[in-house]
């Protein structure tokens, strides 16, 4: 920690009384004077402030890229360059840019359909929601296998049922038991099956007004 010191400067005192001047010097020891820290200058009101100016909605979420998460780039350079801190971003700037790959789901293009005895077609957003894992570039096709059962009992998962398989599990106490048996085995995908009441809302649509 850098600590500035308080040099007494030097004083001579001159005697007087004989038959020629006296000097004598007198050299003061410095004295450490400690600085305040970094944490000392925080305030309340100021953190509060700054994350309330953060957290505003008026920067809608600072999405990446989104036009809040610029508002708030540029906010923060200009209290960097108010404290006097060296840039080290694009040009000079307190700013760098980089590429950013995105992948979006086109609810209106996505859909999962079966054929056979029973055929049907379920689409995004108004049947179904997708809950997590990166949608397949095309068409993806294979297999149905419906899991039940209680693996806690001792049972186990034939890999041959499950991998590459369209893993479909009804909402229920084992769900979550079945699906941390099934993931590992690599299924082309999990359908998960919810019961939904008269008149609610269905999976991935939005309430009015939202």
């Amino acid at each position: 920690m850098p600590r500035h010191f308080a040099l007494v400067s030097i004083g001579c005192l001159v005697a007087c009384g004989g038959p020629a001047h006296q000097t004598s010097t007198q050299v003061a020891t410095p004295v450490a004077v400690a600085a305040p820290s970094g944490a000392a200058t925080i305030t309340a009101d100021d953190v509060r402030r700054r994350l309330f100016l953060i957290a505003d909605d008026s920067m809608g979420g600072r999405g990446t890229p989104s036009q809040g998460l610029e508002t708030m780039a540029r906010y923060v350079a200009g209290e960097f360059s108010r404290l006097g801190l060296v840039p080290g971003g694009d040009g000079g700037t307190y700013l760098q840019r980089y590429p950013l790959e995105i992948y979006r789901l086109q609810p209106e293009s996505s859909s999962v359909w079966a054929t056979g005895r029973a055929p049907g077609r379920w689409e995004l957003g108004r049947d179904i929601a997708l809950g997590e894992g990166q949608p397949p570039a095309g068409e993806l096709a294979g297999a149905v296998t419906l899991l039940g059962g209680d693996p806690l009992r001792g049972g186990s998962l034939d890999s041959a049922a499950v991998t590459g398989k369209f893993v479909i599990l009804a909402l229920g106490p084992s769900t979550n038991a079945l699906a941390v048996q099934a993931v590992p085995l690599r299924p082309a995908a999990a359908i998960l099956l919810l019961p939904i009441r008269s008149g609610a809302r269905r999976p991935g649509s939005r309430r009015s007004g939202s």
